[in-house]
């Protein structure tokens, strides 16, 4: 919203016109992302800029702010993303490469949670197939022994999840038995 302000110089909503929007979006899809040095994407227009324009006029009309929402109707049209790969993930090699350096990962003043975190989740991840996000925010009640399995709870209550469902995700061995052995074994799995 910062910025489609900043775009029209004002912030009288009820001046705001389809036409705006519509300049507004190609005026983002010009843009070139500071930190990336490429163009905004279109999938950050469609997703986020034009998404939260039409929430919030939503919002605003329900609330009898304005009278109509002028970013209802403006979209997007992305086109398939051009897949310059056979596979999704990681190859062989690639995944090889990351876990790997995962053992040469030496402390640098940081927590010592986020050290064990830089070491450990590229492994979890590896094993379950759980995205990043789900391991990082793994916390010390989300892991637990069931006989002799161990096994860790992804949950909506942790954090984002890509499902907004829990489920259980038991351990590989290897997990287990690479930990056990591991210099970090000062900082277990289940640690916060």
């Amino acid at each position: 919203m910062a910025k489609f302000v900043a775009f029209l110089r004002h912030d009288d909503a009820s001046r705001v016109t389809p036409q705006d929007v519509i300049a507004f979006k190609d005026h983002r899809l010009k843009t070139i992302d500071p930190r990336s040095h490429k163009p905004i994407s279109p999938k950050t227009v469609k997703d986020n800029d034009l998404a939260g324009l039409k929430t919030i006029f939503a919002w605003s009309v329900s609330n009898q702010r304005v009278a109509t929402n002028p970013a209802a109707g403006v979209t997007l049209s992305r086109g398939k993303t051009r897949r310059l790969r056979v596979t999704k993930g990681f190859t062989d090699e690639e995944a090889s490469a990351i876990l790997s350096a995962t053992a040469d990962i030496k402390p640098s003043g940081e927590q010592p949670c986020t050290f064990a975190a830089k070491r450990w989740v590229p492994w979890l991840m590896a094993y379950s197939g759980a995205r990043v996000g789900e391991m990082a925010q793994l916390r010390k009640q989300d892991v637990r022994r069931e006989g002799e399995h161990w096994v860790v709870l992804v949950t909506p209550e942790a954090g984002t999840v890509k499902t907004d469902k829990a489920r259980d995700v038991v351990l590989h061995p290897h997990i287990i038995e690479h930990s056990t052995y591991s210099r970090l074994s000062a900082y277990p799995l289940a640690q916060d």
